[in-house]
């Protein structure tokens, strides 16, 4: 399997200039008008998804059908694409933390504490919605899935948007800081749960397809 995750990553490597020039645009556009926090979490979602961009390699390539011929098993490969979304993710953090400590700095706004919940939170958002799209790249394939993706990505992210307004129309107070504390420490505990879920839906969907 360290092989299959070692293939992604020297795929994906080849864009890894293109990707850092991408994300140094964006922090200089996001942090100085919207915050450190919004750059935290558009890092690390575009870092993981380029899963995705890997996946759209393999449908390229016929890698999937190469791969079976190889003294490797289905459950090796699914498992790989779980470990490179969870290798992605923690990268787009790291990345995130650094230019998020700088431009903190640089505005004079810098709380490492914030900035460590902030991109402990967005781990977790990009690994379920990692886990949520996989076993759809598995079903759909990279290109047709695409569609799919952006519901499952703007639906949740309606509810959360007419929910804020909904608590701060009815005068509600904001979420207390024990409770938010208390979801952070669950995140690892859901992650965990969502992603074995997920992990047995793609698993059957591989197992039972043709290549």
């Amino acid at each position: 399997m360290r092989g299959l995750i070692l293939k992604d990553l020297y795929n994906i490597a080849h864009n890894a200039k293109l990707m850092g020039l991408m994300l140094v645009v964006m922090a200089v556009i996001l942090v100085p008008t919207n915050g450190i926090i919004s750059f935290m979490g558009v890092c690390v979602i575009i870092c993981s998804m380029m899963l995705i961009t890997t996946i759209s390699f393999d449908d390229i390539s016929k890698w999937n059908r190469y791969a079976m011929i190889m003294p490797l098993s289905r459950r090796d490969v699914v498992k790989s694409k779980y470990m490179v979304l969870i290798i992605f993710s923690l990268v787009g953090s790291i990345v995130g933390i650094v230019i998020c400590s700088v431009g903190g700095i640089l505005l004079k706004e810098f709380d490492m504490v914030n900035i460590l919940a902030t991109a402990v939170g967005c781990i977790g958002i990009a690994l379920v919605f990692g886990s949520v799209i996989l076993p759809l790249l598995y079903k759909f394939g990279a290109e047709k899935a695409r569609l799919l993706m952006m519901v499952c990505f703007l639906i949740p992210t309606a509810v959360v948007y007419f929910a804020a307004n909904v608590m701060q129309s009815a005068g509600l107070p904001p979420l207390g800081e024990t409770f938010i504390i208390l979801i952070i420490a669950s995140l690892p505990f859901l992650c965990i749960l969502i992603m074995y879920i997920s992990y047995r839906i793609s698993l059957k969907i591989f197992l039972n397809q043709e290549l």
